[in-house]
């Protein structure tokens, strides 16, 4: 026998009021989730409104517990958007600014191992190889850097990867700890299989360096 406005006095500007006067004229029965805020409570609510004769029946189901979750899980998932574009732009810069100290390190050895060449003995000739072919993997762990903070935009497609070049590639990176360690690395004939080619060599990379 009591206004509804006595009990929730802010219903009125919530948008529920709107939503019972528009069931109780269209006669067509609303369900919803609605955020009630007031002095009696501060609940979120399942709401379902139903025209009866010349009234309006509403009933509510407290859903603020499921309902705070959601909200929660929600805002983790705009920081963790968030998160991942400030990797992706910072991966995309990191890759920019390291592609010419590189390219320096390669011109220069370029030009050092000409002007010694006649008197490099084959060690040394040896050396210079292995800063460069170290030269050129560090260009394609940039590109594949500059790869990754683009994942977002274009996502990586498998490919046919040759587990046999991969693992020479791992080798040819670790060899300095394996020739410090004396390791022993015996390699039969691997498979050529669908994937993804850095994440494959870091997983060469990861047993073979744990070992």
């Amino acid at each position: 026998g009591q206004l509804a406005s006595v009990k929730f006095e802010t219903y009125k500007v919530n948008g529920l009021f709107e939503r019972l006067r528009e069931v109780y004229f269209s006669g067509k029965q609303q369900q919803f989730d609605i955020h009630y805020k007031g002095t009696v409570a501060d609940v979120w609510s399942n709401m379902r409104i139903t025209r009866i004769g010349d009234e309006v029946l509403g009933t509510f189901t407290d859903i603020t517990q499921i309902k705070t979750l959601q909200l929660q899980l929600e805002q983790h998932i705009e920081e963790l958007k968030r998160s991942n574009a400030y990797l992706g732009e910072f991966a995309h810069a990191a890759s920019h600014d390291l592609k010419e100290p590189i390219r320096k390190i390669q011109t220069f050895t370029d030009r050092l191992q000409n002007t010694l060449q006649d008197r490099l003995t084959q060690a040394e000739a040896g050396i210079f190889e292995r800063m460069q072919t170290a030269a050129r993997r560090m260009n394609l762990l940039v590109e594949d850097l500059l790869t990754y903070s683009q994942v977002s935009e274009t996502p990586l497609e498998k490919e046919e990867v040759n587990l046999n070049e991969k693992l020479q590639v791992v080798l040819s990176d670790l060899d300095v700890q394996i020739e410090e360690k004396k390791a022993v690395i015996t390699v039969e004939n691997l498979p050529i299989v669908k994937g993804y080619r850095r994440q494959l060599q870091q997983l060469f990379q990861n047993l073979i360096g744990n070992a």
